[in-house]
C-alpha cells in the first residue's frame, strides 16, 4: 500500500492517473472534486508487474507527473 499526499490551494477538480513507461493509462487513482486543502489517497499496486510508472496529478491549471517504482 502507498499513500499518495496531495495538496489543493483552491476547491477544484482533481485527476490522478497512473501510466506505465509506455504512457498507457493503467488506473485512475481519483477524478473528484476536492475542497482546497492536503488530502490523501491509498494507492494498492499488488495487481501491477513491477517496473517504473508515472503519477500524473492534473486539475483545471496544473499538471505534475512523478515516477514511482513498483516492487514485487
Amino acid at each position: 500500500m502507498t499513500n499518495i499526499k496531495f495538496h489543493t490551494p483552491i476547491d477544484e477538480n482533481v485527476n490522478i492517473a497512473i501510466y506505465n513507461m509506455l504512457g498507457e493509462h493503467v488506473r485512475e487513482l481519483t477524478d473528484h472534486f476536492f475542497k482546497a486543502g492536503t488530502h490523501e489517497l491509498v494507492f494498492n499496486g499488488n495487481e501491477l508487474s513491477q517496473g517504473i510508472y508515472f503519477l500524473k496529478m492534473t486539475t483545471e491549471g496544473f499538471t505534475e507527473t512523478k515516477n514511482m517504482n513498483i516492487l514485487q
